[in-house]
């Protein structure tokens, strides 16, 4: 099979890419027409860093080659995976979907059987599945490494109201309704003595 490299060397300086990337061995390219996107498929030998996917991504749309969309797509085989790559997928999975923010910070994975535990540290299980992270992390899981987990949650799974920002929001609300009663009660006073007391114009 061809290498990333020997394909697109005639239309990108090469030289500038990652170097496991640029030896990546090119499984297919695919156009998706219907959103204007170029999908590369490599396969690699080794795990590497997401922001270097990244930057190839941003180098070919940069390019003359594309004016499209452009994704790629790292194949890894099941004997790379290990969960000290999930910070990895987390960065792949904020990237397609934003979404998967501040809940997904300090989160960690271990691996049990088939069963892959993400333990959150800042709560925000319940809105990560409604979005979708459980079944996005095993999507990407599968279509990188082809296997099959179960993704389960544990740690904090709720948002602490008495942690220091949830405080200040309280107090800021607090707050915000004293001042508004404060006002309430200047406006009923303010009517109440121009009703008893009118100023007449001379």
């Amino acid at each position: 099979m061809a290498s990333f490299k020997d394909v697109f060397s005639d239309f990108l300086d090469v030289s500038k890419l990652p170097h496991p990337l640029e030896e990546a061995e090119l499984l297919k390219i695919r156009y998706e027409k219907k959103v204007g996107r170029i999908v590369i498929y490599l396969k690699l030998n080794n795990l590497v860093d997401r922001q270097a996917i990244f930057s190839v991504e941003d180098f070919i749309r940069a390019s003359a080659l594309s004016p499209y969309s452009v994704a790629v797509k790292p194949y890894f085989g099941k004997e790379l995976f290990t969960t000290d790559y999930y910070p990895q997928l987390v960065m792949q999975l904020k990237r397609d979907t934003p979404s998967f923010n501040g809940s997904l910070n300090d989160s960690k994975a271990t691996l049990s059987g088939n069963v892959l535990t993400v333990t959150l540290s800042h709560g925000g299980k319940n809105i990560l599945q409604a979005r979708g992270f459980d079944k996005a992390l095993v999507k990407l899981i599968n279509e990188e490494f082809d296997l099959e987990f179960k993704v389960e949650y544990d740690g904090v799974l709720e948002v602490d109201e008495n942690i220091p920002v949830n405080i200040s929001k309280h107090e800021t609300n607090i707050e915000k309704e004293i001042r508004e009663n404060v006002v309430t009660q200047i406006e009923d006073y303010e009517s109440f003595t121009a009703f008893d007391n009118p100023v007449v114009a001379l």
